[in-house]
């Protein structure tokens, strides 16, 4: 399967590299055809971009004021609008799970529920991290053509 697999590979990059010899030159054409076009309208956008960007910021903070102050989750004008999308993620801090669990259900299974974030422990701890953190390994298949 392996070797068949490795012949369709080879398969594939002889058709794309023969149709992109012959689209490079109309590419190349197109482009030197187009580019006054696309200079022109290049120098119209960049204005209109820049503003539409500073407009952007400033909307997502005046929504998420207002959203944080009394909970107006949209606003809407003419063809626009401005939603506030909320996405909650449970979380629970190590101390409060720790006292709220029972000394005597301190078991394996309660210890699996702990994980400590490795970049902030690294930095509270710094290389002393290295001695206290085991290296899990997992095993991903990668199947490429060799060169």
């Amino acid at each position: 399967m392996l070797g068949a697999w490795a012949e369709l590979q080879a398969e594939q990059a002889r058709i794309e590299s023969r149709r992109e010899r012959l689209i490079a030159p109309h590419r190349q054409a197109f482009d030197e055809a187009t580019a006054p076009i696309n200079s022109k309208f290049d120098k119209q956008l960049s204005p209109v971009r820049e503003q539409s960007a500073q407009l952007e910021a400033q909307i997502n903070e005046a929504v998420k004021y207002h959203f944080e102050r009394d909970r107006t989750s949209g606003f809407y004008a003419n063809e626009a609008e401005a939603v506030v999308i909320t996405t909650s993620v449970r979380e629970i801090d190590a101390r409060v799970f720790y006292n709220n669990t029972p000394e005597d259900e301190r078991s394996s299974a309660f210890w699996s529920c702990l994980k400590v974030q490795i970049g902030k422990a690294e930095k509270f701890l710094g290389d002393a991290i290295n001695r206290l953190a085991e290296q899990k390994t997992t095993y991903k298949v990668s199947i490429r053509v060799k060169k």
